[in-house]
């Protein structure tokens, strides 16, 4: 009888050292930190196979012979590729696990540069720079799930800042380094090279502890924070039920649709900048290719404080409310698009404030209506409302920001650009005016719906 209850106490003490091994504080932590990290670099690499193709887009033009109109079809196919591959993989990311998703992304994004850079006809180009866009889009909605999965929603928005900084960390890579491949090589190499890199790094993600807390052994975020665990579907549920249960509730949600339109126009905003830029930089502004380099590489090197800052201040100061951020930046957004328009010609350093300036306040609405479109919806939906959210974004901008800009800038100029800039971050910020409403009710159902920590976890710890 002794002997059994040694047994029977000792089963309870290796339970509660499992529970407690679980539920660390500084073991969960540590995991959430080297996530973060991993996450920032892999995405990372997307941008050196992505973001070269603004840096080349007056090189193509010229050596080839297109006009703006025809780059702009380049763009045009690829962006609406792109929004709809962030629409399926939003629905389709939970079938494999992140790290398998994102080598498969990288490796072939980076396989369609290398046939990107052996290509010249137009519309081989437009074919397959859309099937990189779509091996772009996988990225993303696999980065939101790991983010929904590790991070409280007091924590989302500055961990949702700090991983969009890979957007610029990559872009600032290839304005500052590109620029001398192209210069030395010619516009081709900066796909190439790039494209070999990438898939040595697509590979090593395999290596790397890219996983869930569940596959590592933790428990939830839910139960790491003391918030109320999210009922799952039912386990006999079909995918397509499941599928139409998270698409339901996405269609009925009217403030999801609300930073769905809003981002419409933030990204003919974001996109259109970022891809005429440096033509606009080249031809209006007489840069030569080194000063494009540089003066986009302060844009985006200040475009990754813009959004960490707006993560930062959406959860410790506005407490969770995204719209208020969002706003206050396309308030900016609209002043610093004016004064760059208007500079003078030979400004040159007043141009790269403003450019600066700009990136800060570019990237910001971006990081909040992704972190909304995540605090509108339940944890199941949360990837599938990303997707949403963004197949909007870029729906917009491949309208928007390839052939009617470029049509438009050839035929009427860069100032008709940049009115229609303007014009898009007021009506962005509209819609995100729209958006304050839900913010109260998030963070008081998330006040209402906290509960105690295992009573195990703290007796242990």
């Amino acid at each position: 009888m002794l002997n059994y209850s040694r047994l029977q106490i000792g089963n309870i003490m290796d339970n509660n050292v499992r529970l407690f091994l679980k539920t660390n504080n500084r073991t969960y932590d540590m995991w959430g930190h080297s996530i973060l990290v991993l996450m920032i670099i892999s995405y990372t690499m997307y941008f050196l196979v992505r973001q070269n193709f603004s840096l080349a887009m007056p090189f193509i033009e010229g050596t080839l012979g297109f006009s703006k109109t025809e780059i702009g079809v380049i763009m045009t196919c690829s962006l609406f590729v792109f929004g709809v591959g962030k629409f399926v993989n939003g629905f389709l990311g939970h079938l494999l696990r992140p790290k398998i998703f994102l080598s498969l992304g990288l490796v072939g994004s980076s396989l369609m540069n290398i046939l990107f850079a052996k290509t010249s006809a137009l519309w081989a180009l437009s074919v397959v720079w859309s099937f990189n866009a779509f091996f772009q889009s996988i990225a993303w909605p696999q980065c939101v799930r790991l983010m929904s999965e590790w991070y409280s929603p007091t924590q989302l928005g500055t961990r949702w800042g700090l991983v969009s900084m890979a957007n610029q960390a990559g872009s600032f890579l290839v304005f500052a380094f590109f620029t001398f491949l192209i210069e030395a090589y010619g516009w081709r190499a900066s796909f190439l090279i790039p494209g070999v890199v990438g898939i040595i790094a697509g590979l090593v993600i395999l290596a790397l502890p890219l996983e869930v807390p569940k596959e590592l052994g933790l428990c939830s975020m839910e139960e790491r924070h003391g918030l109320a665990v999210e009922q799952g579907g039912q386990s006999g549920s079909s995918f397509q039920q499941v599928g139409w249960d998270i698409l339901s509730e996405i269609l009925r949600n009217k403030f999801l649709w609300y930073v769905s339109l809003a981002t419409f126009f933030i990204y003919i905003v974001k996109t259109g900048f970022c891809s005429w830029a440096p033509t606009y930089l080249k031809e209006a502004k007489g840069m030569g290719i080194k000063s494009v380099g540089f003066n986009m590489g302060a844009f985006e090197f200040a475009g990754a404080f813009g959004g960490l800052v707006a993560g930062w201040l959406s959860d410790r100061v506005f407490k969770g409310r995204r719209g208020q951020v969002g706003v206050i930046y396309l308030g900016g957004m609209v002043i610093l698009l004016a004064a760059l328009w208007l500079a003078p010609v030979n400004a040159s350093g007043l141009d790269t404030i403003l450019l600066a300036a700009l990136g800060f306040v570019l990237f910001g609405p971006q990081v909040m209506a992704g972190a909304a479109s995540v605090d509108l919806s339940s944890k199941r939906a949360a990837v599938a409302a990303n997707g949403f959210v963004g197949f909007f974004s870029y729906f917009g901008s491949s309208i928007v920001s390839g052939v009617l800009l470029g049509y438009v800038t050839q035929h009427y100029g860069w100032s008709a650009t940049f009115l229609i800039l303007i014009v898009s971050s007021i009506i962005g910020a509209f819609f995100f005016w729209k958006t304050l409403g839900y913010t109260k009710k998030v963070v008081s159902m998330q006040k209402n719906d906290k509960i105690e920590p295992s009573k195990e976890a703290v007796n242990l710890s």
